[in-house]
């Protein structure tokens, strides 16, 4: 049961922005969140109304408190010595490879769903491990 769609229209907060400000000034997570002056909002429904676009949205306290906190302590980070500033940088690349990013520009249409792009920072290695020869052999 998802929580989210029992919400009551009194619960949500209406935004509504123009077509262009959509891909400009909101950045978008995905296709039904984003965020807007350092808040993050779920989209529950939109319609495009003209050139405005309006959406109702559950704004997600929780996920705007954890993103406060996760800048705060990556500027904290930032400012110790050029060695953690590698290491947090090494740490950063590796931990994108796990992640989808989307393109930057992001348009809106009547199926309200977007393209994804992964990562492209996928490294592979070489196994330093010799395997034994197969058959091993004769003595």
């Amino acid at each position: 049961m998802n929580l989210i769609s029992h919400l009551d229209d009194n619960d949500l907060v209406l935004l509504k922005f123009s077509k262009s400000e959509t891909n400009t000034i909101l950045s978008w997570e995905h296709s039904k969140e984003f965020e807007f002056n350092e808040i993050m909002y779920d989209v529950i429904k939109s319609k495009e109304v003209g050139d405005s676009v309006l959406y109702w949205c559950w704004q997600d306290n929780d996920e705007t408190y954890l993103n406060k906190r996760f800048k705060e302590n990556l500027a904290n980070a930032l400012q110790n010595d050029g060695k953690s500033n590698r290491l947090l940088s090494q740490l950063s690349n590796y931990l994108s490879i796990f992640y989808t990013t989307e393109s930057n520009k992001i348009s809106h249409n009547n199926s309200f769903y977007t393209k994804k792009y992964f990562s492209q920072n996928i490294k592979f290695y070489q196994s330093i491990v010799i395997c034994p020869n197969s058959p091993p052999p004769n003595c």
